[in-house]
């Protein structure tokens, strides 16, 4: 008599045989290629493929919506602003003749910071301050008018005290390990823009202002260049918007024919395959093993009295 443990090793070994890895990496593939914008908009777009992946592996769904309107409460967890976002440049405009690029969004996406405001019409221009190498008195007295924000750190965190002082906007190096030669050239994601410390996303309490992320390298480059040229200016433009709108909840039902239920909880609308794919969260994920446990149920592989099995595929934003 097998355990517990040797019945479910049993399932996935049995399940395993009948996933096809093509399938699960262009459904993979599919998502990343949505999520990878993390705006309001592409969130409702990825929440129908979802969805429809869901039904084609045999499953009941439904999208189901809640207010993202910056002031709704979910116990102690604030609903987000909506946010959507089009083109958004950083650039060099002074020493140089010409103006050099250092992020553009359509590009590199992670550039703009998830939920951060719109520059003014006509773009916003000005100095560079490096934040980090004020002291705790400069900082408190520094005047950042006219002027942006340059850190090492993750932009949110200086985000508050940048606007209290009057800055145009963010600019973080942030790297998870900036040393490595493998991440020099990423660009980190941030999708916390938030004024409060420990929270996370904008609200409607919090302040508006430009966010942008580079590169490790590129701040490296940034930095040398403020040090060697007082006067260096940069121009930055950022078409966004936020706005009331719904955040979407993708759900799922696999009916067996037993009493008992089996809930399954994943994210969406992160950035990155590794985060699709890592501790199986996706509902992609569970509904290729729910169309294979189908299929063997069908064939007559599998027992079908097996619980019902529910999958909620909440943001990731709002799993924490």
């Amino acid at each position: 008599m097998p355990t517990d443990l040797g019945r479910i090793q049993n399932l996935i070994d049995a399940v395993e045989k009948h996933m096809s890895m093509d399938d699960l990496m262009r459904t993979l593939a599919g998502i990343r290629e949505i999520d990878r914008w993390f705006t309001f908009p592409k969130f409702a777009e990825s929440a129908q493929f979802t969805a429809a992946e869901l039904r084609e592996a045999g499953c009941q769904a439904e999208v189901v919506e809640f207010p993202a309107d910056g002031r709704t409460a979910f116990a102690d967890f604030v609903t987000p602003l909506a946010w959507d976002a089009g083109e958004a440049t950083l650039e060099i405009v002074e020493p140089f003749t010409e103006r050099r690029t250092i992020a553009r969004r359509s590009e590199e996406p992670n550039t703009t910071v998830m939920g951060c405001g719109p520059t003014p019409p006509g773009a916003a221009t000005g100095g560079i301050v490096l934040w980090d190498e004020l002291s705790a008195g400069d900082r408190e007295r520094a005047d950042l008018r006219g002027r942006f924000a340059y850190t090492r750190r993750k932009p949110h965190e200086v985000k508050a005290a940048a606007a209290r002082r009057g800055a145009l906007g963010v600019i973080s190096s942030y790297g998870f390990d900036r040393e490595r030669q493998e991440f020099r050239d990423c660009v980190c994601w941030a999708n916390a823009w938030t004024d409060s410390a420990g929270a996370w996303m904008m609200t409607a309490a919090d302040t508006r202002l430009p966010g942008f992320c580079i590169s490790p390298a590129q701040g490296d480059r940034l930095e040398h260049l403020a040090k060697w040229c007082p006067g260096l200016r940069l121009r930055a433009s950022v078409d966004a918007r936020l706005y009331e709108g719904t955040l979407p909840l993708v759900s799922g039902l696999l009916k067996g024919k037993g009493n008992a239920e089996i809930v399954l909880i994943g994210h969406q609308f992160e950035v990155g395959s590794s985060s699709l794919i890592s501790t199986v969260k996706e509902p992609s994920l569970i509904a290729a093993s729910f169309s294979a446990t189908s299929a063997l149920i069908s064939a007559g592989t599998l027992s079908s009295n097996v619980p019902s099995g529910a999958i909620d595929a909440p943001p990731s934003f709002m799993k924490e």
